[in-house]
């Protein structure tokens, strides 16, 4: 079995803010089968997603920092409802340690944010 390859495109991002889809099509053409990220939302969410599939592109997930549940829930859920819309099925929390909280204890606290919430 052959892995998919994938990309968060942090590394270009100035090229993502210029020209999202000219850049997912230089990823397609490289052999990326995938991308994370915000940027997979970009425009109306069917439109996106027709343009990303007809290239072969994937959205592989969305992320969100812990202190964002806790801040922007409303915002949480509408990302989440997009990323639905748009085939992501994982919705990634990147790990902070706040209040001097061990790894361990940040990410049961982001489960449990999740949980009481009703997102997850």
């Amino acid at each position: 079995m052959t892995p998919r390859i994938g990309l968060i495109p942090g590394i270009i991002s100035e090229e993502m803010k210029a020209d999202v889809f000219g850049t997912f099509e230089r990823l397609a053409e490289l052999g990326y089968q995938g991308v994370e990220g915000g940027a997979v939302l970009h425009g109306g969410v069917a439109k996106n997603r027709r343009r990303r599939e007809a290239l072969g592109l994937e959205a592989i997930a969305l992320g969100a920092r812990r202190e964002q549940l806790d801040t922007d829930l409303l915002d949480v859920r509408a990302v989440i409802a997009a990323g639905l819309a748009s085939g992501i099925h994982w919705f990634v929390v990147e790990q902070d340690r706040p209040h001097n909280l061990t790894g361990w204890q940040s990410v049961t606290a982001s489960i449990l944010n999740l949980r009481e919430t009703g997102l997850a």
